[in-house]
């Protein structure tokens, strides 16, 4: 069987995830589609997949699991069969149950996962923990990840895809971590001058739109968007139990990890 294209599928607040995606794309030479399910309105969008797509699925690791809007970003996506690759992109520490959480729910949603990557990105806490990753040598390992999960999906389709060609992953279930929801918002200062950048970025549309010094932390994930994107340095983390974290990060997690790819 010979696929159609190639798709995209992703949730990038910081764009590290995005990145990676799009280097894991340079190793198959397929027809491209960029499906970015970050933005609020773009999760309200349905897609549907047939077993002659190749979808690569990517989401961040928040705390060890996937980000509290997982299962608003699966909605609408409906697949046949159709062969994917799993990806989760994780800030230097540890990924946990992050892959095989996304692997159940890609499951669920009708595709067939066969291939996964752990891949790293700076960290959204702290630009000191994996800095500027990713890097040229995880775009070599993207690329090569890519050519190795179109090689399998050709040598499946040849064949019959069904459930002996899943991928196994690390992890637990039932997951041991919960999603992480803690209540914790950014903050502003006086350098903010209602430029609104990270209003209208904002994946969760947390921030008020009158007053974007105010965010609703029922919807805020912590994803740090705001602190990355802000052009006057306005907002940023001041909660002592993330401050906390930042210097255990920066203390334990310093060493560089290496992408980890299972086929």
């Amino acid at each position: 069987m010979s696929f159609e294209k190639l798709s995209l599928v992703y949730f990038s607040p910081t764009g590290t995830t995005r990145r990676t995606v799009q280097n894991i794309a340079t190793g198959i030479a397929l027809p491209l589609q960029e499906i970015d399910r970050t933005a609020v309105s773009s999760r309200k969008q349905p897609h549907h997949f047939s077993s002659k797509d190749l979808v690569v699925i990517a989401l961040p690791v928040y705390g060890g699991r996937l980000p509290g809007i997982s299962t608003e970003f699966f909605a609408g996506i409906t697949a046949d069969k159709t062969p994917a690759a799993i990806v989760a992109v994780y800030g230097n520490r540890h990924y946990d149950d992050a892959l095989i959480e996304l692997k159940n729910c890609a499951i669920a949603a009708g595709f067939m996962p066969i291939a996964a990557g752990a891949f790293l990105g700076e960290h959204s806490y702290s630009s000191k923990v994996a800095a500027n990753r990713p890097d040229a040598d995880d775009a070599t390992a993207g690329n090569g990840f890519g050519a190795r999960f179109l090689q399998k999906a050709q040598t499946l389709a040849s064949a019959t895809m069904d459930a002996s060609g899943l991928v196994d992953v690390p992890g637990h279930f039932p997951y041991e971590k919960p999603v992480v929801n803690s209540g914790i918002t950014p903050v502003a200062n006086d350098n903010c001058i209602d430029c609104h950048t990270c209003v209208e970025g904002c994946p969760t549309d947390a921030i008020d739109r009158q007053n974007p010094r105010l965010t609703d932390k029922d919807k805020c994930i912590s994803c740090c968007y705001c602190v990355k994107v802000c052009p006057n340095d306005a907002r940023h983390m001041d909660d002592p139990r993330i401050l906390a974290t930042v210097n255990r990060l920066e203390t334990l997690f310093m060493t560089r990890r290496e992408p980890e790819i299972f086929i």
